[in-house]
């Protein structure tokens, strides 16, 4: 309803992972808040205003939302009533149940990219943990400057992911620029890790794979998956993003407190 048909579908996508990177740059960054006025609490409050306004938008959002489902509803409903037996073929709770839902129709395409996905943000996310204290120790500079600077794979993003969202829905080659997408995420985390570039040359790399990945991961689902089960897929894509930060960041803090740095060789 929100979009014209599969031809803006990664479009679409692309700008839903616009407003996610600004999100998460402010998120980033929004220790300089803080720092700025030179009291650390400045910045709880700093997030305190963006959960405020983030609700302002929710109530707006949920009135539109409401009005043109109501439009949506009254549309469908004018086109089914001459139909008989609509009530028939809905579902009832105990089929729903015996399908899981809709998860035992998914496809192995769908677990593929699920699975996809999983590895794919969760280096992400799990890296995105830590980056901002990486920065700091590795190249031994301003905490705020690192903070800058652990932010900038989220900079780039903002302004490419709806380019490439607009690319994809005219492409025929997407696993081909989700491999190529995936290949230059390595070689970021390559040039961080292991070299000792500028720290800005590793996260603008990083950025360039991030532009590419989400959009075209979540904007590939609806068109391996049958129409009416997209809700339980999307939630199984939030299974898969958020199941590794849970595991992994505990890991992750275990193991800075065990070797006391994030270097092996030093």
């Amino acid at each position: 309803q929100w979009f014209h048909g599969v031809d803006q579908l990664a479009l679409a996508i692309g700008v839903t992972e616009m407003a996610h990177n600004i999100a998460n740059y402010i998120g980033k960054v929004s220790i300089n808040v803080g720092l700025a006025f030179g009291d650390w609490e400045m910045t709880l409050w700093f997030g305190v205003f963006i959960c405020v306004f983030s609700c302002v938008i929710s109530v707006a959002y949920f009135f539109l939302e409401a009005s043109v489902e109501t439009d949506l509803k009254s549309h469908l409903t004018d086109l089914t009533s001459t139909v008989e037996g609509n009530n028939a073929s809905q579902p009832s709770c105990v089929s729903g149940c015996r399908d899981l839902f809709g998860a035992r129709r998914l496809s192995g395409l769908f677990w593929l990219f699920c699975f996809l996905h999983f590895l794919v943000s969760n280096v992400e996310h799990l890296f995105d943990a830590i980056s901002t204290d990486f920065i700091y120790e590795k190249w031994d500079m301003q905490w705020k400057e690192a903070a800058w600077l652990s932010g900038l794979n989220y900079a780039l993003p903002i302004l490419l992911s709806p380019v490439i969202g607009y690319m994809l829905d005219r492409s025929k080659s997407r696993m081909l620029i989700a491999t190529m997408a995936c290949i230059t995420m390595m070689l970021g985390h390559f040039i961080l890790g292991f070299l000792y570039w500028d720290p800005a040359v590793g996260m603008l790399v990083l950025a360039a794979a991030e532009s590419v990945l989400p959009t075209i991961l979540r904007s590939s689902i609806p068109l391996v998956v049958p129409p009416d089960v997209s809700g339980v897929t999307f939630g199984m894509f939030a299974v898969a993003e958020n199941v590794g930060k849970v595991i992994g960041n505990p890991i992750l803090g275990w193991m800075k407190d065990f070797t006391g740095d994030y270097i092996l060789d030093e």
